[in-house]
């Protein structure tokens, strides 16, 4: 039983991130605000929606908006606190500790129950006029202890995404573990090349082909999460459209295997194309899309993950589950090559 520990991990890992993931609570967040546009000197209620919080059992509960450069106008006129909902009253000030024209507030939230939460660009300061200098008491920089740290472990909050985000445990987990093992069917297809070993034909093509399934894999929970998040669950996303193709191209792999007879040729061929493949894989997936514009993460230049959007409560899921993903697929591989080597010894005894 010992040799099958890496079997028994897959599972564990696997089963793992899913309870893991669905049930660590998301972080309390700002969902929205009744109005975003401020100008100097109105008076206004502001009406916010929070997910995840508890108000009511919180005092005191601190509002701030702050400036891009981290100054802050303190709120205090706070009213008709409920567990997810406040509303406050605000004079909008006359002075702008920052530069001219149009300018975008955060507005941070703070309680003792619920830890600190941004909505970032929550409002629009709309003057015409110049504005002051930071020098006004109106705005003040914040000193450390001022605002209430974090109170419990839980999943980052992110206004587009809300629950949908416990998806990148599996959707960006099975898209690297299919990088991962589509490494390992690209080494034994170099190892074919070099030896002729027909050994190493058998498990580049089982692992290329549990590589293909993690790719469909990884594309339909995609499709699933841009369902909810872009509003359709096939945009035409630069993103969404190289990725098709790269698995199409694996695709082709199999079609090419099944077009020659002769055993030797056939794993000639595939490991040739196998290779080719692969390096279609890296600007089809990792080039291309940060050139565009997309509604993906990662494009334009940008990094796929970036600030809270994988934070520490999240690696303790997703590295597990890459890691789970790609044993599990390993110990598949490996069942699918030793059927596949039974047959042809069983065709073999035939002939």
């Amino acid at each position: 039983m010992k040799k099958y520990w890496w079997k028994f991990l897959s599972l564990i890992l696997i089963l793992y991130s899913i309870v893991f993931g669905f049930l660590v609570p998301l972080n309390p967040g700002i969902t929205s605000v009744s109005n975003s546009l401020l100008l100097p000197g109105e008076k206004m209620v502001i009406d916010v929606k929070t997910y995840n919080t508890n108000f009511s059992e919180s005092i005191p509960l601190k509002v701030w908006l702050k400036t891009s450069q981290n100054y802050f106008f303190p709120v205090d006129s706070i009213f008709s606190i409920g567990d997810r909902n406040f509303s406050f009253f605000l004079v909008i000030p006359e002075n702008f500790p920052d530069s001219l024209g149009s300018k975008f507030l955060s507005l941070v939230v703070s309680s003792q129950e619920d830890g600190t939460m941004v909505l970032p660009d929550a409002f629009l300061f709309k003057s015409e006029k110049v504005l002051f200098s930071s020098s006004s008491s109106s705005w003040v920089e914040l000193k450390s202890g001022e605002l209430f740290p974090k109170t419990r472990m839980g999943i980052p909050f992110r206004n587009l995404l809300l629950e949908t985000i416990r998806n990148l445990y599996f959707h960006v987990s099975m898209w690297f573990s299919m990088i991962i093992i589509l490494i390992i069917a690209l080494v034994y297809s170099l190892k074919y090349l070099k030896t002729t070993n027909p050994l190493y034909d058998h498990k580049a093509s089982a692992f290329t082909l549990s590589g293909l399934v993690l790719g469909i894999l990884g594309l339909t929970t995609g499709a699933l999460w841009a369902n909810y998040t872009w509003g359709e669950p096939w945009s035409g996303d630069v993103k969404q459209n190289m990725s098709a193709v790269a698995l199409l191209i694996y695709a082709a792999y199999f079609v090419l295997r099944g077009s020659f007879d002769a055993p030797d040729k056939k794993a000639r061929v595939s490991a040739s194309f196998n290779i080719f493949a692969f390096f279609c894989l890296i600007p089809l997936l990792f080039v291309i899309p940060r050139l565009q514009s997309s509604l993906h993460p990662g494009s334009g230049g940008n990094p796929g993950f970036g600030g809270e959007d994988l934070d520490n409560t999240m690696r303790w899921v997703f590295y597990p589950a890459i890691i789970g993903w790609v044993l599990f697929f390993s110990w598949i591989s490996n069942i699918i090559w030793r059927y596949s080597r039974i047959y042809h010894h069983y065709l073999d005894l035939e002939k």
